[in-house]
């Protein structure tokens, strides 16, 4: 029986040879080229993704504080129909504030009662406190109120006895009211103190929010934003409002950094919180160094006779 040989022409073998060290070379070139293309915008996409998400959480933060402020502010000096900014300092009957000087109704001897209040030293353990603080106080309703809190008003006197007030009576007492023709008015509330400041604490860095306990002590502080370095505040004043049709007066505003702690102060329209950041994220990209939050202070808008 006879074999067959294949023979394989020249030239028709080329198939079968593999890779050369060049072409394989090549290969790795490309396959590195395009592993670092599709890495590269990984993680750029993901660093702009996480520049983005804390951008959003710093916002959020943003309009928290805004809204604290912003009501704190607008509440400032109310206690019931009882208005601080729109009252002289003789509306108060009585001021028991042993524990505390930001418990104070009345500030020194000015002739209004000036519900806002700048302190360069709230005095928190722990707090390194940078720039000034702003704060507000105001009633909350709150029967059960204790000694050191307690404030009773009617529209027109306030007082804060340093004691228990259990009943009307009690209260119109301490009002030095005689008569029946206030009872409506009459209000018993919770003494509210608020203050704003930026600082650090236990490495933490940021606009914080604290408040007066019963004890005239400062609570916990609530972080609202992190990363906040400075806060500067603006103040706009109302003047010179026109009592009747025709009179030639004519509304003023006053913008200014500075508060008015003269004896004839009055309390602001508004206040403007201007926070510094600096960078905002680690990426150089996200620089974010300025915000501004505006609140009115209902009572201080006189010419818009703003008191409720």
């Amino acid at each position: 029986m006879k074999r067959k040989i294949l023979v394989i022409p020249n030239g028709c073998d080329s198939g079968m040879k593999g890779f050369t060290i060049v072409e394989f070379l090549v290969a790795a070139l490309l396959s590195m080229i395009v592993l670092m293309a599709v890495g590269s915008s990984y993680f750029t996409s993901r660093r702009l993704n996480n520049a983005a998400s804390e951008r959003l959480s710093a916002q959020q933060d943003l309009r928290n504080a805004a809204t604290l402020i912003v009501r704190d502010a607008r509440m400032a000096g109310n206690f019931g129909c009882f208005n601080m900014a729109v009252n002289p300092s003789s509306a108060v009957i009585s001021d028991k504030t042993e524990k505390n000087p930001f418990f104070a109704l009345k500030k020194g001897n000015l002739d209004k009662l000036i519900p806002v209040a700048e302190s360069t030293n709230i005095k928190y353990p722990g707090f390194s406190q940078s720039g000034k603080a702003l704060i507000f106080q105001y009633g909350i309703d709150d029967l059960d109120a204790s000694a050191e809190t307690v404030v009773v008003s009617s529209c027109s006197a306030i007082a804060k006895p340093g004691k228990k007030i259990s009943t009307l009576g009690e209260a119109k007492s301490e009002l030095k009211i005689t008569d029946n023709t206030q009872n409506g008015n009459i209000t018993r509330q919770k003494h509210e103190v608020n203050a704003y400041a930026v600082g650090k604490i236990s490495n933490e860095e940021g606009l914080f929010r604290f408040q007066l306990k019963d004890n005239g002590q400062w609570g916990n502080p609530q972080l609202l934003v992190k990363k906040i370095n400075k806060m500067d505040i603006r103040y706009i004043y109302v003047s010179d409002c026109s009592l009747v049709e025709g009179d030639g007066k004519v509304e003023k505003f006053k913008y200014t950094d500075t508060f008015d702690i003269s004896q004839a102060a009055v309390t602001p329209a508004e206040v403007e919180i201007l926070l510094n950041s600096g960078k905002l994220a680690a990426s150089a990209d996200n620089e974010v160094y300025a915000y501004r939050i505006n609140a009115t202070i209902r009572g201080g808008n006189v010419c818009a006779n703003r008191t409720l």
